[in-house]
Parts: C-alpha cells; structure tokens; sequence
C-alpha cells in the first residue's frame, strides 16, 4: 500500500493498493475496501470499495474537509486475494494545519496613484507553508477581491515557517481621490483568512484614516495583472496554462477567476465544466499537483 504523507485541510488523500502474487500483479478476488479513521477514530470512510485502475491495481481518492481535524489519520484495507484469505493492509498519514493569521497595519501612502499598505501575514501552524494570496483596492467593504469591480487586484506567493512574521509593504495603483477599502486574502487549502481597512486617497498628501483589520492572508506584489491568458493547446485538467506541468502558476491563474461568473478568458479555469470556478476544481488541481495534467473522464 502507498505511503502518502501529509495533506492539509481540504485536500485530496490518495491510497494506491498493489496485490502480487509470486512477484507479478495479480487481481484480488474481490475487489479491495478501505476504511478511514480520524485522529479520534472516528469513521469517516467505512469498507468503500476501490477502484481497479489495471491488473493487481486499485487506488481511492479522498477529499478531507477544509475543517478536518489536524494529527495523524490511519486507512486500512482489506483485500480478499483468494476464498478464505484475507490480506490487510494500513497507511499512517498527517492533515497537517497552517492557518494564517493577517494584519493591515497602516496605509503608509494615500497620495494617488501610489497607495501603499504595511502588512504583516503569520505562520501560526505547525508546518512550513506556500500561501497564496491576493489584494485589492475597492469602492465598497462588501466587494470581494477579483469580483470584476476592483479598482486595484493582485495576487503573489510566500513560503512562511511555522511561527514567522512576513511583513511587506503591498502596492496598488489608484488613479484618483476618494474613499476606499484595502483588502488582503490568504489561502490555506479550501480556506481563507482575510483583512481590510478604509483610508481615503489625497491627490496632493494625506494620510490614513480609520480601518477595520481582521485575519488571514498577505504579500507583495507586481501591478494589477490583466487576466490570465489562454493556453497554447487544448484544456487538459488543472495544467491551466498548457506549459505541461500543474504547479503554483496554475494555482495563481484559478484564483484570479475564484468564484467569477462564466464565461471565462481562459476556459480551463472550469475544469468540471458546471460553469463556476470553486472548490471542486481547486480539489482536482490538488490532485493533479505536480503532474501534466489529466483529462476528466467523461
């Protein structure tokens, strides 16, 4: 049975089961089950059936739940090779937490067209993580960032440890006066952690004013980026952008169109093509993760 390792919260756990027979792979007489157990031993997969991906080759995909509880998960098999034996097998593997926490310290310029924030983002989980995460200006507190009405939007990436500050300064270019709200997101899997804060823009000086701050995400970043482009070739799952392999750049393109309306500029972005740009695809890019991409079987 495979080794899998850590996943985080709200990301895919896969389990490979080989059954060999004098060193060759040979089918189970019946098809292998596994069950799963939480880090309480509470069941939360009881005796599924595999799938049989090639001769003497099963596999079971799982997607954990973006609030699955952290510590060390078991999955345990049990494969009926011949009448009368029944062979076990386990796998030890970790959900793993990193939630972020973010703060917006201060607007440090509010003279247009240079708007600046002081941030800092926190580890505050047990691992080293990769956040991803993304900021924008906006006219109204209930705008979300990358919803099409931002006045500023971009997104950038940081690897924090467990327990370490990032602070940054983010830029944003706003090209006149008014009252705004600056927003920052973090992404850990499925979940976020987000923060704002008001501040009025000034064509000739002027300084911060009020805000609200609240948890997750943070980073510096390039200028506000135009959509994603298509791809060379044809969709071919989560490699979003044809260059052959699924990676942060894939990851970095999807959220770009996080939770938008169809139709997309880059139509790969759907990659179970229910017209939305969600959890699902983030849960197949996951599972994808490293590799070229795969086609869904229709």
């Amino acid at each position: 049975m495979s080794d899998f390792g850590i996943v985080i919260p709200g990301g895919t756990y896969l389990a490979t089961v080989n059954t060999i027979f004098n060193g060759t792979l040979t089918d189970s007489l019946v098809i292998p089950t596994i069950t799963m157990y939480d880090p309480s031993r509470n069941v939360i997969v009881s005796s599924v059936s595999m799938t049989r991906t090639g001769t003497g080759t099963y596999g079971y995909s799982f997607v954990t739940s973006g609030s699955a509880p952290s510590g060390v998960w078991e999955s345990i098999i049990s494969a009926n090779v011949e009448t009368g034996k029944t062979l076990p097998g386990n796998d030890y593997w970790n959900v793993a937490a990193a939630p972020p926490q973010v703060i917006i310290n201060s607007i440090t310029n509010t003279v247009v067209p240079n708007i600046t924030a002081n941030t800092t983002i926190t580890n505050e989980g047990t691992f080293g993580y990769e956040y991803h995460y993304e900021w924008c200006v906006v006219t109204n507190i209930s705008n979300t960032c990358g919803g099409g009405d931002d006045v500023f939007y971009g997104l950038a990436a940081k690897f924090i440890n467990p327990g370490e500050d990032f602070n940054t300064t983010l830029s944003a270019t706003v090209p006149n006066p008014g009252n705004y709200f600056f927003k920052l997101r973090a992404f850990f899997g499925t979940e976020s952690s987000s923060a704002s804060r008001s501040f009025t823009a000034t064509a000739g000086g002027g300084g911060q004013t009020g805000g609200n701050t609240g948890g997750g995400g943070g980073a510096s970043g390039p200028s506000a980026p135009s959509a994603p482009a298509l791809p060379t070739g044809q969709c071919v799952g989560a490699d979003l952008n044809g260059d052959g392999v699924v990676n942060s750049v894939d990851f970095s393109i999807m959220l770009f169109f996080w939770k938008t309306p169809a139709p997309y500029k880059n139509t790969c972005v759907d990659i179970n093509r229910d017209s939305a740009v969600s959890s699902i695809d983030f849960s197949i890019l996951l599972a994808q993760w490293g590799g070229r991409g795969r086609a869904l079987t229709q």
